[in-house]
């Protein structure tokens, strides 16, 4: 058990970290509501895409290695055409829908399995990244759902 534990430990602590352990708090349509009232994750700054994760991050729904991943926009180390990278995080006060950068990082994850012929630990940070921003995104497109329903219910267009 002792080999165990400490197998674990090593993996926790590699040279990329593990950005894939899951959350044990789901994302109730409560939390979603109250957070689609706070931010709309189709227009919204890299500042409050900040305070998102922050505020993911301290109900316990995303763990603080997807929090650095997702803040940092890291990417695995490829060789994979340039064309083919997603559009980086915006700066300043700059606005984008992050729903669909979400989306562009979670493809270039997944190309990058694809297509590379790295080595382990390549392999399993680019799952660990994968496993992070397919949750991301689909936290932020249950948030966009609850910001769309919580319109409709005012009357208001979305």
């Amino acid at each position: 058990a002792n080999i165990a534990n400490m197998q674990n430990q090593s993996r926790k602590i590699g040279y990329y970290g593990t950005y894939g352990v899951q959350s044990t708090v789901a994302l109730t349509e409560d939390m979603a509501r109250t957070l689609a009232q706070k931010y709309d994750v189709t227009h919204m700054s890299r500042n409050e895409y900040s305070l998102l994760l922050s505020d993911l991050r301290s109900t316990g729904i995303i763990t603080t290695q997807e929090f650095s991943a997702g803040y940092g926009g890291t990417l695995p180390h490829t060789s994979i055409p340039v064309e083919k990278s997603p559009e980086t995080l915006p700066l300043g006060d700059s606005k984008a829908d992050f729903t669909e950068l979400l989306k562009q990082y979670v493809g270039y994850c997944g190309e990058f399995l694809k297509v590379s012929a790295g080595n382990g630990l390549e392999q399993e940070h680019s799952r660990s990244l994968l496993s992070t921003y397919s949750h991301l995104h689909m936290l932020f497109r249950q948030i966009h759902s609850s910001r769309s329903e919580t319109s409709t219910e005012r009357g208001t267009p979305d």
